[in-house]
C-alpha cells in the first residue's frame, strides 16, 4: 500500500511465466488502519508459502496506533500461494511490552533454507533483533544481537547504536551471518556524529 490506510496488493499468475496476472488485496489485521513498506520471501514446495513482514501505518503517514505501537511490525504467512493467510499479526516477542514502535524499512529477510526462516529488525531506537523460525513460521525465537543502551531513546545522549541498515544470510550449513552498520548519535538533540560509523559482522 501507498498510505497508512490500505492492505497489501499482490499480483500472481499460474503457471509461472505465462498467462494473465490476477490482482488481490490482503487486508491488515483487524484494528490496524493499513500496512506499509513490506518485505517478502517465498519458500516451501514450488515456493507456495509466502512470508511477509510489514509495518502498520504510523500516525505520521495517515495510520493509527495499533496495539500500543505507532508502527507495529506484522508477520503474515500464506501456505497456499496467497489464497488464505493463517498468520497476520504482531509476533509476541516484538509487541508493545518490548518495543514502543518500529520505523520504516528497518527490517530484512534472509533467503529461507528449507523450513528455517530468519529476519532482522534493526530500528536504531530499539535492540538489534534476529527472529528465527525452524518450523516455517509456526514459532519464533528472538535473538538480541545488539542490546540498545536506551530502547526508544528516551533519556540518554551520545549513544553508539546500529543505524537501521542490516541484512542476514543463512549459509548452506545453517549458520546465520548478519551484517549491519553502527554510528554515534545524540537522539535527545536530534544530532549525529559524522565519520564515526562502521560496518559490523
Amino acid at each position: 500500500g501507498a498510505t497508512g490506510g490500505t492492505g497489501l496488493v499482490f499480483c500472481k499468475r499460474d503457471p509461472w511465466g505465462t498467462g494473465t496476472w490476477t490482482q488481490f488485496e490482503v487486508p491488515p489485521p483487524a484494528g490496524a488502519s493499513g500496512v506499509l513498506w513490506s518485505r517478502m520471501v517465498t519458500g516451501g514446495n514450488n515456493h507456495n508459502t509466502i512470508h511477509v513482514i510489514t509495518l502498520t501505518g504510523p500516525t505520521g503517514n495517515g495510520g493509527t496506533v495499533y496495539k500500543g505501537q505507532d508502527g507495529a511490525l506484522i508477520y503474515m504467512r500464506s501456505q497456499d500461494g496467497g489464497l488464505t493467510w493463517d498468520k497476520n499479526d504482531v509476533l509476541p516477542e516484538l509487541d508493545s511490552s518490548n518495543y514502543p514502535k518500529f520505523g520504516a524499512d528497518n527490517y530484512a529477510w534472509a533467503e529461507p533454507r528449507g523450513n528455517t526462516l530468519v529476519f532482522c529488525a534493526s530500528d536504531e531506537a530499539n535492540d538489534l533483533i534476529l527472529m528465527k523460525s525452524a518450523d516455517n513460521g509456526d514459532t519464533w525465537q528472538k535473538i538480541i544481537v545488539w542490546e540498545h543502551p536506551d530502547n526508544a531513546a528516551t533519556g540518554t545522549d551520545s549513544l553508539w547504536v546500529h543505524d537501521g541498515s542490516a541484512h542476514p544470510v543463512i549459509d548452506i550449513n545453517g549458520k546465520i551471518h548478519l551484517f549491519f552498520s553502527v554510528y554515534r548519535t545524540d537522539p535527545l538533540n536530534g544530532t549525529w556524529y559524522p565519520y564515526t560509523g562502521g560496518t559490523a559482522y
